[in-house]
């Protein structure tokens, strides 16, 4: 049943009880009157409301003040759903000045609004009502519920904290002031309301949040304005326009004039401090932005927003310990969200789920919703026990003039930071251009083709999904991983894809394999999964290649589901399981896997990043509201820890997950990435969590070689959420310096309707999101990216990235897509990154796929990098880099001595001509994928780099002068020359043929 339906019914309910009261009540009045109002009464009460309406007219004509007849014929043509006939008998209420009016005034606003969509006269007569009476319940929830329908969150707290400490909230006002962003979602009202009064501001207000939360940014701007234009006092919709004037493309000017006719009382609201701080941030005015940035905090500590960038702010040398206090409340809401996240499929079940919101409330000083949630478990469940304690200690502590949030729980009333100054802005009628030209064709040749096929690879993943049962289970949606190794050392990269297999598993079936594909160098690969002596048939998912005994030859360790497998390489072209080696791992879902050196003791480790853990975590089968089977969401299942091996050096690992301290709790992990992210010669790790904060595993080890020692610290270093505070559905990750400053940046993937994320890192080790100021917010919010690599395709020096995109369910009922198109983003001089449009791309990236693994490779060795992709429902695909206007490029083959012999962390660092660029050698290399273990630096029209630098992991550098383009080469740690493998091999003619002849079929 609808919203407004089931409030049709409360208030029809209402009106009963509201008329039953009018008739014990006495008017003065002609016999007629009183007779005829008597026989209304009695019509209503044997439910002839047509004899009801008709006698209360008489009333009328006799009395046109008659509270009792406008209460009985309104709720009797209410009960005909007669609207109009009964919003005629409400609009003669006049004064509000009795009970019996206010009553009837409340089921009229309710009329007004859901029936006669008129928002703007709906709230005036509650405003009414609650003027004659501030403590009316069916007013303050009318109200409470009309704010919340057109956005108006923060104007809803005070009526809805009546409602609590009245008892008479709803669930859905309870949400609502929780929520940062809350707004009830009714597009079909808001849409009728439109149409029935288009100069209703609150209408056009209550559209431009319905576009906002949608992703329809220049649609919200559009009703924003609109509505500020009606009503230049609507505070909601200024603060709804500002923070979209606040984003780095729109321009400055329109900024300013915005700010300039803002009225003193604006500023008082939150929302619109948090609008300034945001753009002052955009124009480079951190000081002001931080000023900014603790208004909001103070008059609402509870934007994770503005606290999340006001301690990224204050992370400086000599402000570090004043962010400690932002950073902490910013944790605690985190916490609150996943513990909300549980709630919404627990509170059927078990009062656990609400009893943890409401703990969470307490610890948040926000006394009101701890009380309010503690009364909805104690609805339910009159005979628990901790409900009436919450409620017993929460009315110890408040007051009727308690505030939302306790002040000594506010950090920006604990931390004066009002030294800081106000912005101060410029008059200008210049600003910043749009990123207008962001999604136009980029000024470039980069092209791909997918050669899959007509090399010689034919591989699907099966995951086991039964297309005759509605639905689909957890362990579908991952799909399966793709990784590139030089297994047999002949020079060129080989191909390896993890595979799926029927379900349950039984190792025993060997129908699903995954599959080695051998590049044979002459255009074409060779399956030698028969003979290579790897027989997985387990469910697997990703994968990653490394030298763990450092005997110079490659081995592979295979994710499952179920219990990772380790093999061998036994340097003749075939492995050996060596899965003996590692302790105990039966039940874990490993999604993403690495093997690297993480305790520089020069043997390499493995660690494997897990994803969920129930019982029924793979038959447990969710509904759509309207009883619709579809997948279950990831908080509706406990997370399960990540797993660190330490390799002891004698050919044994031991786990050392918790000792390290890599193993924080509730991490949900699909994306892995190994790297020396701040060049201190010792290993990080970043792990891209599902819908709860991203990890950021800091190497604190004291020296290289002692025991292995971490900190978790994703939320002080600004990578566990995103700009807006908020934990996103994180999946790939693609890590590479994207601006040219020298440090390791990271691109993550995630959730449709989330924009993927770029974080920049900046000083003291920490990093920003800076998603928007590079063009990149919008293209990705209709996607839902899995796989992503960061390449230079065009070899210019710049750094580029391709991504994989498609949805996690078949949810095209509910109008979302399903199979979506990969994207490729180029890189500009200016920062800026831009969309390649599909129709130059390639035919590959004009079609739709469920896009999962993705690794990167040069697999014919003509010095641009090449990407190969894994699908689910589609075969896998094999990108050629066909960019005929590339530049020159440089391939660096890289092996440790002193340092592990894949050197997982080494830096390498490349000038030609006034551009320098620095490239790291990674391990896991993001969603369940695993790079060829080489570096491509493009550089551009020079044809030799002026200086190659390279710092391994032991410390020891190395500088090469003058190194000729257009080469691979091969560097060895202390010796003192480069060794040439080849030069660059051009496309030779049996792979030119091959791609003539394939264009000519496809023609």
């Amino acid at each position: 049943m609808s919203r407004p339906m089931t409030r049709a019914l409360v208030t029809f309910s209402a009106a009963l009880a509201f008329a039953g009261a009018a008739f014990w009540c006495y008017f003065l009045g002609s016999p007629d009157l009183d007779a005829t109002l008597a026989a209304a009464r009695a019509a209503f009460e044997e439910r002839r409301f047509a004899d009801a309406v008709r006698l209360s007219r008489r009333v009328l004509t006799l009395d046109e003040n008659n509270a009792a007849a406008i209460v009985i014929g309104g709720a009797a043509a209410t009960a005909e759903q007669q609207f109009d006939q009964a919003w005629s008998f409400y609009s003669q209420l006049g004064e509000i000045d009795t009970s019996q009016k206010a009553n009837a005034g409340s089921v009229a606003a309710h009329l007004l609004a859901f029936q006669r969509h008129q928002l703007s006269s709906a709230v005036n007569l509650n405003l009414k009502v609650l003027r004659h009476d501030p403590q009316h319940v069916g007013a303050n929830s009318g109200y409470a519920d009309l704010l919340g329908l057109t956005g108006q969150r923060w104007e809803a707290i005070p009526p809805t904290l009546k409602l609590i400490r009245l008892g008479a909230f709803s669930t859905s006002q309870l949400i609502l002031i929780g929520s940062e962003t809350g707004v009830h979602d009714d597009a079909p009202l808001l849409k009728a309301c439109v149409e029935a009064a288009p100069d209703d501001p609150l209408a056009a207000l209550g559209m431009g949040w319905n576009a906002y939360r949608a992703g329809r940014l220049d649609e919200s701007r559009c009703w924003a304005a609109l509505a500020v234009k009606l009503d230049p006092q609507q505070i909601s919709a200024q603060a709804l326009l500002g923070g979209l004037l606040a984003a780095p493309e729109s321009r400055l000017s329109e900024f300013v004039a915005w700010n300039s006719q803002l009225s003193e009382s604006a500023r008082e609201h939150p929302e619109i401090w948090l609008a300034l701080g945001q753009r002052a941030q955009v124009e480079g005015m951190n000081d002001a932005a931080i000023r900014c940035y603790w208004e909001s905090i103070r008059r609402n500590p509870n934007y994770r927003l503005a606290l999340n960038r006001l301690s990224q702010l204050l992370l400086q040398p000599d402000e570090v310990e004043r962010a400690q206090p932002f950073l902490h409340r910013l944790e605690l809401l985190q916490e609150l969200k996943d513990a909300e996240a549980a709630l919404f499929t627990g509170v059927q079940e078990s009062l656990k789920p609400l009893q943890r919101v409401a703990e969470q409330m307490e610890r948040l000083g926000r006394y009101w919703e701890a009380w309010g949630w503690s009364q909805l478990a104690q609805r339910l469940d009159p005979q628990a026990s901790w409900p009436s304690l919450m409620i017993e200690s929460m009315r110890r502590r408040l007051t009727d003039h308690s505030p939302l949030t306790d002040e000594a729980s506010n950090p920006a009333i604990q931390v004066d930071l009002s030294m800081y100054p106000v912005p101060n802005w410029p008059v200008t009628n210049q600003g910043r251009q749009t990123f207008a030209s962001t999604n136009s064709p980029a000024p470039t040749a980069i092209s791909f083709s997918d050669d899959a096929a007509a090399t010689g690879i034919h591989f699907t993943y099966f995951n086991s999904a039964a297309p005759q049962t509605a639905g689909q289970q957890m362990f579908e949606f991952t799909g399966g991983g793709v990784g590139s190794t030089d297994f047999d050392l002949d020079s060129w990269p080989d191909l390896y894809f993890t595979q799926g297999c029927k379900w349950p598993v039984e190792l025993s079936r060997t129908e699903y394999l995954d599959r080695l594909y051998r590049n044979l160098g002459t255009g074409q690969f060779l399956d030698v999964t028969d003979s290579c002596g790897i027989r997985e048939s387990g469910f697997s998912q990703g994968l990653a290649f490394g030298d763990y005994d450092n005997d110079g030859f490659p081995d592979l360790l295979v994710a499952n589901i179920g219990g990772n497998r380790l093999f061998h390489n036994e340097g003749d072209g075939t492995f050996r399981e060596t899965t003996h080696l590692l302790p105990p791992h039966e039940g874990r879902w490993t999604t993403s896997c690495a093997i690297a050196d993480l305790n520089g003791d020069t043997w390499p480790d493995l660690y494997a990043v897990n994803y969920l853990y129930a019982e029924d975590v793979f038959e447990r089968m969710c509904h759509h509201k309207d009883g619709v089977p579809r997948m279950c969401a990831p908080f509706e299942f406990p997370a399960a820890e990540s797993q660190f091996l330490l390799n002891n050096g004698d050919g044994s690992f031991s786990d050392a997950s918790v000792v390290s301290g890599l193993a924080a709790p509730n991490g949900k992990g699909l994306g892995l990435l190994i790297a020396d992210f701040h060049q201190s010669g010792k290993l990080d790790v970043f792990v891209a969590n599902d819908l709860v904060s991203n990890f950021f595993y800091t190497n604190r080890a004291p020296h290289r070689g002692g025991s292995p020692e971490f900190e978790e610290v994703g939320l002080s270093h600004g990578v566990a959420l995103n700009a807006d505070g908020q934990a996103q559905g994180c999946m790939g990750i693609a890590a590479d310096d994207f601006n040219g400053d020298g440090k390791l940046d990271l691109f993550v993937t995630n959730f449709y309707m989330e924009s993927n994320t770029l974080y920049l890192q900046v000083e003291n080790d920490a990093f920003v999101d800076a998603t928007a100021s590079v063009g990149l917010t919008q293209p990705s919010l209709p996607m839902l990216g899995f796989g992503v690599q960061s390449i230079d395709a065009d070899t210019d020096g710049l750094r580029d990235f391709l991504v994989t995109n498609g949805h996690v369910d078949d949810q095209q009922a509910y109008g979302q897509p399903y199979a979506m198109r990969p994207q490729i983003f180029r890189g500009r001089e200016d920062g800026i990154f831009q969309e390649i449009s599909p129709q130059s791309a390639g035919p590959f990236f004009q079609r739709e796929y469920l896009g999962r693994g993705m690794c990167r490779l040069d697999w014919n060795r003509d010095g641009k990098e090449d990407i190969a992709i894994s699908h689910l429902e589609a075969p896998a695909a094999l990108l050629t880099n066909r960019t005929t206007s590339a530049g020159h490029s440089l391939v660096m083959h890289l092996r440790g001595i002193q340092s592990d012999r894949d050197a997982i962390g080494a830096i390498v660092t490349v000038l030609a001509g006034e551009r320098k660029q620095t490239q790291h050698l990674t391990a896991g290399d993001g969603y369940q994928g695993c790079n060829q273990r080489s570096l491509t630096l493009g550089l551009g029209q020079h044809t030799l780099a002026s200086e190659v630098t390279i710092r391994w992991p032991s410390g020891i550098r190395q500088t090469f002068l003058n190194v000729q383009a257009n080469h691979e080469w091969l560097c060895l740690e202390e010796q003192p020359d480069l060794i040439p493998i080849s030069p660059v091999i051009p496309q030779s003619a049996s792979v030119i043929a091959m791609h003539v002849s394939r264009e000519v079929a496809e023609d």
